[in-house]
């Protein structure tokens, strides 16, 4: 009989372990999770970097080029926004990229609050930078329509404006379009599509 009561309490004892050391492995396994996304969000502003770096040396290639012999013709809109397109991609760069630098810095050292603390504090900042990343892209495009203009012959000029124009309207619409549905990430309420509210 006392060995069977020793049985007993052993296997009890070993269950509540076994629970205990589940509900580590859950939170263990919950926090892997929440770095994960962090890391991911971290990501995310590596990417605005990396095309805020793409498009601002374009622009400042072709901000160079100007003084040169061979592109004196260049009008002064074109200069004007690849001008505009360095400063601004230039200015997304610094905001996001040193953004992802703390933000991974508080990660790595387990600074929890610290992190949340650094995202709170810089929402303005990195609206601005969105603004200046956008901006950026557009006078991009603008410098590459104006560019292209330039360089065909006269009797192609009217119908490369059109073209370009049209172009540039398409990229404008998608992209404010696109922002527009992106919001949907920073609230609390998803919209129904059409499809879910037929079916209900």
């Amino acid at each position: 009989e006392d060995e069977g009561d020793d049985i007993f309490y052993e296997n009890d004892y070993d269950g509540e372990e076994c629970a205990v050391d589940n509900d580590d492995f859950s939170r263990l396994i919950q926090s892997e999770i929440d770095l994960a996304r962090e890391q991911t969000r971290m990501e995310s502003f590596e990417e605005y970097v990396l095309i805020s770096v793409l498009t601002a040396s374009a622009s400042f290639g072709v901000l160079t080029s100007s003084n040169s012999g061979s592109e004196q013709h260049m009008s002064t809109l074109a200069i004007l926004s690849a001008g505009m397109s360095a400063l601004c991609g230039l200015h997304a760069t610094v905001v996001f990229s040193l953004s992802a630098l703390y933000g991974k810095s508080c990660i790595g050292r387990n600074q929890d609050e610290h992190y949340q603390y650094l995202l709170d504090t810089l929402i303005e900042q990195r609206k601005r930078a969105f603004l200046s990343f956008s901006l950026s892209l557009l006078l991009f495009s603008m410098e590459i329509g104006l560019l292209l203009y330039e360089a065909v012959p006269p009797s192609f000029q009217p119908l490369t404006l059109i073209t370009a124009g049209g172009m540039l309207y398409m990229i404008v619409a998608d992209w404010a379009f696109i922002v527009d549905k992106a919001k949907v990430i920073y609230t609390s309420e998803v919209p129904t599509t059409t499809t879910e509210e037929g079916q209900q």
